[in-house]
């Protein structure tokens, strides 16, 4: 498993954390520990949506997971940012404080109420298709 783009929520901000596509820029932001760093305001969005979508198993040693991300879209720019695996450890907890914050949030597929529940998100939307 390689380094991955990551996102940290801080109290006022999302810090978005992006390397590079270019193996060799990416090796650099690596070894000096300097990837590109956005803040994303909570003022700024105007809205989050939550999104799971399955993803097609080509082979029955496909173990990629499905595609679990939180869009967020403000006046100049959209991000798609990837949810861990365990959301259910922070997703219900920052969805709420973005609500408290008055950023409108969207689960058309009631994803936070399924993680609160206990419910696995794998099995629940694989049963569906």
């Amino acid at each position: 498993m390689g380094i991955n783009s990551y996102w940290v929520i801080q109290p006022a901000t999302i810090e978005l954390h992006t390397y590079a596509a270019s193996t060799l820029t990416k090796f650099r932001q690596i070894v000096f520990n300097c990837p590109r760093c956005q803040l994303i305001h909570y003022t700024d969005l105007q809205r989050v949506t939550i999104s799971y979508r399955c993803r097609k198993r080509l082979s029955p040693f496909d173990f990629n997971p499905d595609y679990f991300q939180l869009i967020l879209k403000t006046n100049a720019q959209t991000y798609q940012l990837e949810c861990a695996l365990k959301a259910s450890d922070y997703l219900p907890q920052f969805v709420s404080y973005l609500q408290r914050q008055g950023v409108t949030v969207d689960d058309p597929q009631q994803v936070v109420e399924l993680l609160v529940s206990g419910k696995s998100l794998y099995q629940h939307f694989h049963t569906e298709t």
